[in-house]
């Protein structure tokens, strides 16, 4: 999402801990956000606003 900068947080995480990771997406998500988001964000689209679980494991 525009909010975490487009980053694949889930993935860089277990890229640091040098760990596995699973991820499913649950929703996507076609807006910015609550209102506060939204007036941060205003103007920056959502390239993969891809909401759901993650599992981390060594």
């Amino acid at each position: 999402m525009a909010r975490s900068k487009h980053h694949h947080t889930t993935k860089e995480l277990a890229e640091r801990l040098g760990w596995g990771y699973a991820f499913r997406v649950e929703f996507v998500e076609l807006g910015l956000g609550d209102p506060p988001e939204t007036a941060e964000f205003n103007g920056v689209p959502n390239e993969h606003g891809l909401h759901g679980n993650a599992i981390l494991s060594r």
